[in-house]
């Protein structure tokens, strides 16, 4: 019984003691903080085999690609083509990137080797025998030169590591005063650590580094956003300035949201199934995008599962809030909406929309678009707004139907028509929305092209959307048909028919964030193949589609690319997901007879 419990004692010591840290950890805290970025290979023969299975599932002239990897492969361990078998393939192997004054990137790789000396030959191109000369030089490494060439050696995280650049060697202390790994989260030490391919990148030193230039890109963006004359945007001079305001609100919340970010970490993952990347960006504490982050917490999307499967487009989201968000929606929207509500009772419908809308409490939308179904179908699109009062949403949709009147542009114009009930479905009041296509009366080439695409997207000379209040959400559908929302209605009711219950979508959803602000899914092979069947016959893209190897016969099967972005505390989180199904389709497109 004693020797028993001494065993146990000695598993729970054991279990208690923390685990050897991985590789990464010890090389990032053998990095300086000026290393601007880590990119790790979990192994050459990993990375490899993951590679191969990628490109035999999606088969076809991919397959063909699999011989190049090795000289990928090479070029980054050796930058130059030597055999592999110079390193561990089963080990990781790193590259790190520095900026040595006055910002000029310079490189050291890490690898693990049996044969230093056969490194060393291979990269200097000594051959067996010829003579190497070393030296000792900083921080433990010994430079070694052949053949009028030199390189420095060194050891760091058990690894053999080697660069050409003497900066480099004097910037790798033996161990450093500010280690890298103790200025980076452990979620993007996490993600870097992962996967087939990481990727780490030190963000808040490569804007300090090129804060000038930084700066200049900034000034050059809202100087030509101040250029743009009225005339390009079709506005008044007043309202041409909201938009340049609009636009400059716009490019300084992207620049400033580039410079708080810190820290990047990237995890990339091949197979089989397709790839996967997952990225982290972390931004600085009490900084304007930390604030915005905040603002806008995550959430399921459930909505995106209960619309009708089939449609080759998906979106879900939160609505975005923010100071600088809102000011900017404010001012492009006062400028479109004023461009269409040029009247006083337009413009007092506008502001009931608003007002409706505010106090409808929006708190995600989802939604589809599908090419057109037949020639007098018109666009398909799908959508259910969640709200705490959905008839305020569809109340000021009506509002704002009213603004809008017809809004001229260019070679066509767009009148709406709004009627309130104007319709039934299940006893249930149905609004309907008509948007109605009027030609330009030119005979130009332009003008008759314009309306040619104009028609097979309206199908028609106008394209009808039906709203209604149902199951606590606005509901809406275009097309040119009645059934689409008895569709997406039906749907909300006996659960039936919804994207939820296609296996394709399950496995993209699960590869993206259960929590998230915006959610997209694309099946782009049948995205294409769609397209094309509606504008085939409409010159020029008839001409442009006889020369291309398109197979009109081909359906691609229900598979789903998809991207997530998730708001964290400090962070934004990103999720892309791309089937093997995905390139497959394509394939299966554009080079039907291989």
């Amino acid at each position: 019984m004693r020797v028993v419990l001494i065993g146990l004692l000695v598993c729970v010591a054991s279990l208690a003691r923390p685990l050897p840290p991985l590789v990464a950890d010890d090389l990032l805290q053998a990095l300086p903080t000026e290393a601007v970025a880590v990119v790790r290979l979990a192994s050459p023969d990993r990375y490899l085999g993951n590679v191969q299975n990628l490109l035999t599932s999606v088969g076809g002239p991919a397959v063909r690609l699999a011989p190049t990897q090795q000289t990928v492969l090479a070029q980054f361990l050796f930058e130059r083509p030597l055999d592999l078998g110079l390193v561990d393939r089963s080990a990781p192997a790193y590259l790190v990137v520095f900026l040595v004054p006055p910002g000029t990137p310079a490189t050291a790789r890490l690898v693990t080797t049996a044969d230093e000396t056969a490194l060393r030959r291979a990269l200097l191109g000594a051959a067996e025998g010829q003579e190497l000369t070393v030296e000792a030089s900083a921080n433990g490494f010994e430079r070694v030169t052949a053949l009028g060439r030199s390189l420095y050696f060194g050891r760091r995280a058990g690894m053999v590591i080697y660069t050409d650049r003497e900066e480099v060697v004097k910037m790798l202390a033996a161990p450093p005063q500010s280690p890298l790994s103790a200025a980076c989260p452990p979620a993007v030490q996490e993600l870097m650590a992962g996967g087939d391919v990481g990727l780490l990148i030190h963000a808040g030193q490569l804007v300090q580094t090129y804060a000038r230039q930084f700066d200049q890109a900034r000034a050059e963006v809202l100087r030509g956003i101040s250029r743009i004359p009225p005339e390009v945007t079709g506005l008044s001079a007043e309202q041409a300035e909201e938009v340049r305001q609009g636009l400059a609100t716009a490019a300084n919340g992207v620049f400033d949201a580039l410079a708080d970010t810190l820290f990047v970490g990237v995890r990339l993952d091949l197979g089989a199934g397709g790839v996967t990347l997952a990225a982290l960006a972390t931004v600085a504490e009490g900084s304007s995008t930390a604030a915005l982050l905040a603002a806008n917490p995550p959430s399921g999307l459930d909505l995106l599962g209960l619309l009708p499967a089939g449609a080759p487009f998906y979106y879900a989201a939160r609505p975005a809030r923010g100071e600088w968000l809102t000011r900017l929606g404010n001012l492009l929207s006062k400028a479109y909406e004023q461009l269409q509500a040029a009247t006083p009772e337009a413009q007092a419908a506008l502001t009931q929309a608003e007002q409706l809308a505010a106090e409808a409490g929006l708190q995600s939308v989802a939604g589809s678009f599908a090419w057109p179904l037949n020639a007098s179908s018109g666009v398909i699109t799908s959508a259910l707004s969640e709200a705490d009062n959905p008839q305020a949403l569809l109340a000021a949709a009506a509002k704002r139907a009213a603004a809008v009147g017809v809004v001229e542009m260019g070679a066509f114009s767009d009148r709406t028509e709004y009627q309130v009930a104007a319709e039934t479905l299940d006893e249930q009041p149905v609004d309907l929305r008509i948007n109605h296509f009027v030609p330009g009366t030119g005979q130009d080439e332009q003008t008759l092209l314009v309306k040619a695409l104009m028609e097979r997207i309206y199908g028609g000379p106008s394209l009808q959307t039906r709203l209604t209040v149902r199951e606590g959400v606005l509901a809406e559908a275009s097309g040119n048909d009645p059934r689409f929302l008895q569709q997406l209605v039906s749907g909300l009711a006996s659960g039936e028919g919804l994207l939820g219950l296609d296996p394709n979508f399950a496995e993209c959803r699960d590869a993206l964030a259960p929590q998230a602000n915006l959610v997209l899914m694309l099946n782009l092979p049948q995205m294409l193949v769609e397209a094309v069947r509606t504008f085939r016959d409409v010159p020029p893209f008839s001409v442009a589609v006889a020369q291309l190897p398109f197979n009109f016969n081909v359906q691609p099967g229900s598979s789903y690319a998809g991207l997530s972005l998730t708001a964290e505390e400090q962070a934004l989180r990103i999720h892309l997901h791309v089937p093997a199904a995905q390139p497959r389709g394509l394939l299966q497109v554009f080079a039907p007879g291989q």
